[in-house]
């Protein structure tokens, strides 16, 4: 697995950010996102996988179970990355930028941090606070 993430490190050049939008930083570095899970019959190749910091990755398994809607359309944008063979576009950087601000402030999806179990709880805010200092270095470069 840390070989296919190194690989895709070079394919998809995240320069110094997650599929997430989240910036990677010495204390939340890549990881590997498995798209189809193990248990489901996924595996560790380039195509089944999503580059994900480690803040990104925890928040993305509380989505799972408490946000499957927003879930679903993240791993959706993940199958469409690795389908370019490319970096992500700015346009595809828009769209997660989307999904995530809906995640945090919108009515899109039916998530409520106050729903939360207070484990679950502390990652969304640790996710919030990764997204919104991230959002300020990313927006300079969307504009």
């Amino acid at each position: 697995m840390i070989r296919t993430l190194i690989l895709m490190e070079y394919i998809f050049n995240p320069d110094g950010f997650d599929w997430l939008n989240i910036e990677v930083k010495k204390d939340n570095k890549y990881t590997y996102h498995h798209i189809v899970e193990r248990k489901n019959g996924g595996d560790d190749s380039i195509e089944n996988g999503a580059i994900l910091t480690e803040i990104a990755h925890r928040f993305l398994n509380v989505l799972e179970q408490f946000c499957p809607e927003a879930y679903d359309d993240l791993q959706n944008i993940f199958i469409k990355i690795n389908n370019s063979q490319m970096p992500p576009t700015k346009e595809i950087v828009r769209e997660i930028d989307e999904i995530m601000y809906e995640i945090f402030y919108g009515t899109r999806y039916n998530f409520s941090e106050f729903d939360l179990p207070m484990n679950s709880w502390r990652l969304y805010i640790e996710a919030r606070g990764a997204y919104l200092s991230s959002r300020k270095k990313l927006k300079k470069c969307l504009l």
